[in-house]
This record gives structure tokens, sequence and C-alpha cells, in this order.
């Protein structure tokens, strides 16, 4: 038969190379084929010309070819190829590459991955190199971490309503508002850790808070899963890299009210944990998300 499965990872940041990487792996483990894996280094563009801190990914990750370098390339020019066939099982066809290489649809980033999460995770975990899994065992495990997008998010301009606006910066009183709500109901100051690819000079209102640091200097998987680690995640809206740390943790996952779209973990993991927006007097909060911050 010598089908295979091929993600081909876009020129994008590393949370949404993740998300062809897990659809392609869900598909090929579902369906005992061979997977390869490329462009884990590929650098977005905008980080080359736009200013931004150029990222490669490279180092992360173990190279992935089960199909071989020979067998893989000749798959690819002679063989029928069949694009984007979802993560279910099939009836395979022989002779066929299974070519995955599109980042799904913002209403729904995790539609085909949600209910397969400890699948992804372990299968995430198991192609990182020695060296990056060992950075993770050390990252720190946040009570409240706040992942907060600046770099290639443009600020919010004075009379535009944020609701209407996609890859814009989350106002930062939404964060501020947040972290003291929820140390007003844990009755505690708590800790505070922050992820961002901003400046600390930009964030002035939130450390004037107290008791907040920024995180440590990790790889950008690292961080991902730091954030998995957290008693509460709150997120920027619109960000896909705080969204992969809520999707692989077991915590409070706060998401802003104004871009809300479909569910991120499974179910079963958001009868426990909270998941969603906040908004109102925290009397008026959601009972498992007041649970949830007084047993922290």
């Amino acid at each position: 038969m010598s089908s295979m499965v091929y993600a081909k990872l876009p020129r994008a940041g590393l949370a949404n190379k993740l998300f062809v990487w897990a659809r392609a792996f869900l598909f090929a483990r579902n369906n005992s084929l061979p997977l390869v894996v490329t462009r884990w280094w590929l650098t977005p563009k905008n980080h080359i010309f736009g200013g931004n801190k150029i990222h490669t990914y490279m180092f992360y990750f173990k190279a992935t070819n089960q199909s071989g370098l020979f067998r893989s390339l000749y798959n690819c020019f002679f063989y029928m190829k069949i694009k984007e066939p979802g993560t279910g099982k099939t009836e395979v066809q022989s002779k066929t590459v299974y070519f995955f290489n599109e980042v799904p649809h913002w209403g729904d980033y995790f539609g085909g991955l949600r209910n397969n999460r400890n699948e992804i995770r372990d299968g995430l975990f198991n192609i990182l190199t020695k060296s990056r899994s060992n950075e993770i065992k050390k990252t720190e495990n946040p009570v409240i971490c706040v992942a907060i997008k600046m770099a290639n998010f443009k600020p919010l301009k004075d009379g535009v309503n944020f609701a209407t606006v996609g890859g814009t910066r989350t106002p930062l009183n939404y964060f501020v508002d947040l972290i003291c709500n929820i140390r007003k109901l844990a009755k505690s100051n708590l800790p505070v850790t922050i992820v961002t690819d901003g400046q600390l000079n930009e964030l002035k209102e939130i450390f004037d808070l107290g008791n907040v640091v920024m995180g440590g200097r990790h790889s950008a998987i690292a961080d991902i899963f730091m954030m998995s680690k957290s008693k509460i995640l709150i997120t920027s809206a619109g960000s896909t890299f705080g969204y992969w740390g809520g999707f692989l943790g077991d915590n409070i996952l706060i998401m802003h009210p104004q871009h809300l779209h479909t569910a991120i973990r499974p179910a079963y993991v958001n009868e426990k944990f909270y998941e969603g927006p906040v908004i109102g007097d925290i009397n008026e909060w959601p009972e498992l998300l007041k649970n949830n911050i007084r047993d922290i």
C-alpha cells in the first residue's frame, strides 16, 4: 500500500504549526499510517520583515519521517494526493498521500482535536527533544498565569469597539480587573506570572498590582506547557498561543467575553474546571468558577 500522511507546516508561529501537526498526527494514528512532518524551522515572514523577534522551532522536536526520505519524496511526486481528510478513521486508499497544511478557521480552532486531547498531549510530549523535555519539567507552576499577546497584535485604536476587530491587543485594564476580582474572591493576594512577547515597560499597570512576576526565559513550547500547569490561565483574545496552553491544561481557563466561539477543551474537563468568560460582579460569577477559585 505504502500510503502516508504528510504534514507541511505553515509559515506561522508555533501555535498554528501545532494545529496542522495535531490533525495529521491523529489521522496517521487512527489509520495506522506513517507520518512525515516538515518545516518546524520555517519562520513567519512578519517576524523577519516586521521587526519582531525571530523564532525557529527546529530544535524543539525530533525529526518525523516514518516513511524514509527517499520513499516520502517519491510518494509526494507520484502518488495521488488527498488534502485535509479530517482526523478520523477512513478506508485508506493505496498509493495515496494524505496531505495537511491548513490552519483551522478561528470559529473552531480545536474541532477534530478537542475529544482527543490526551492523545495529542502525549504525542506532543513524545516528539520533543530531550533538552525541551527537561526544560518543561523545570518550568514554574503558576497560580495565576496571564498570557498577553502584543508583538504582532496591533494596539486598539481610540473609539474602536474591541468586539469588532481581530489581531488586536487585549486592553490591559481587562487583565487588571480580572486579577483584582480573582484575588478578592480568593481572599488572597494570589501570585501572578506573566507570559508575553511584549516589553516589561508596556505592562506597568499589571506589575503595579504587586506580587506579579515575568515568567522565566523559556522556549515557546515550554511556555505553552507552563501555562497548562497553572491553576488559572487568563488568555488574550484571539491568541492561539494562549489557547494551546488552555487546551493542554486542567485549570480554570478564562476567555475574553467579546471573542468567544466554541469550547477549547472537551466537556469532561470543563465539568471540573471552568472554561469561559468572566463578567459582572464576582457574586454573579458561575458557581463552578467560584468553587474552583476557592479551592486554590
